[in-house]
């Protein structure tokens, strides 16, 4: 049975914080089809630097990453992806300066693995 997944993880970034803000896990057994990932800083600056990617065990994949010359206050994933069980996904703001609020926003589709596995792909 198939689940719709919707999730906003936020943080305030201060001094000393790590850039990075992490979704939750994929639980074993189940395959998240992202449909769309937002990293989203509203007092982004000129330049700032974002990223978005998936931690794969010790692998990092980055699926977008820009520091445009005007503020913008967010990127977007530019295709739908996969993340598999205990995969989760990341967004970096290397420029975050203190009193920065930093997000996360997915949405998309849990299946449990054996279900997906039937799929044709």
């Amino acid at each position: 049975m198939r689940q719709i997944y919707a999730r906003v993880w936020n943080s305030v970034w201060h001094t000393g914080d790590s850039c990075y803000v992490f979704s939750e896990r994929v639980a074993a057994g189940w395959i998240l089809h992202v449909h769309s990932a937002f990293c989203y800083a509203p007092t982004r600056h000129a330049s700032d630097k974002m990223e978005l990617g998936i931690i794969n065990g010790g692998e990092t994949i980055i699926i977008r990453a820009q520091s445009p010359l005007a503020a913008q206050l967010g990127m977007e994933s530019t295709s739908d992806f996969f993340i598999g069980e205990n995969d989760q996904v990341f967004a970096c703001f290397a420029d975050a300066r203190d009193g920065d609020i930093l997000g996360l926003h997915l949405t998309g589709v849990l299946t449990p693995r054996t279900e997906w596995q039937a799929m044709p792909e």
